[in-house]
């Protein structure tokens, strides 16, 4: 029987390598085994990773803040076509990227219109999965990629970034709960499951208002 309501999206959310594509298939694998009706997304598009690719835009962090605005306001209607015919949907990134990653670049008031440009236009999560993971480690597991690292994925950048996250937790309205991303893949995967079906049962009345980690503590303690 199923336990979850339709339409919820669970969000993840951290800085890069801290593991959030194993974490999203370990997830959806076993909200499927409970005979839930599961689906993906991923911020960005393919069609503006494959303009980013051809264009560095790092050092204009208001353009390419605008860039992910426009591209998740012109996919809203597919991504709630997905909510209405799911039981949940588990998104790799949100708007919460784009305030973490491109927020701190900005000054203070062109923040905080891009944070309520951001809650205007796109669907908030109903719950925030953020993978935490001090930058040096993060730095390592990037450094196994085989692949060219993106200017996003250099030590200062991702500092600034992971600072960003922690303002973010702190706010109650971005029901994020903190995972700890320096555990084995295995076990943060176990830690992610916990939480969603502890915060998506029908037994509680919302995703969770206040800010959580995998032991209960506020996030703004990390």
């Amino acid at each position: 029987m199923k336990a979850i309501r339709r339409g919820r999206l669970v969000a993840l959310e951290g800085i890069d390598g801290v593991g959030k594509t194993r974490v999203l298939g370990s997830l959806r694998r076993r909200l499927a085994d409970r005979g839930l009706s599961v689906r993906t997304w991923k911020e960005p598009s393919r069609k503006l990773e494959e303009i980013l690719r051809r264009r560095d835009l790092s050092r204009e962090p208001g353009a390419l803040a605008l860039l992910f605005t426009t591209d998740r306001l012109v996919r809203r209607p597919e991504l709630e076509r997905l909510l209405s015919r799911s039981d949940i949907v588990l998104s790799d990134r949100s708007f919460f990227s784009t305030l973490a990653y491109q927020g701190p670049g900005l000054s203070s008031p062109a923040r905080q219109d891009l944070e309520r440009m951001q809650r205007e236009l796109a669907r908030a999560p109903d719950l925030v999965l953020w993978l935490d993971l001090p930058v040096s480690v993060a730095l390592r597991r990037i450094q196994g990629r085989s692949r060219t690292r993106s200017t996003f994925e250099s030590g200062p950048n991702l500092e600034r970034t992971r600072r960003a996250y922690q303002a973010l937790a702190r706010d109650p309205r971005n029901r994020f709960v903190r995972l700890d991303a320096s555990r084995t893949p295995g076990e943060t995967a176990e830690d992610a499951w916990k939480v969603v079906w502890e915060n998506l049962r029908p037994r509680r009345t919302s995703a969770g208002a206040a800010v959580r980690d995998t032991a209960g503590r506020g996030t703004g303690q990390a």
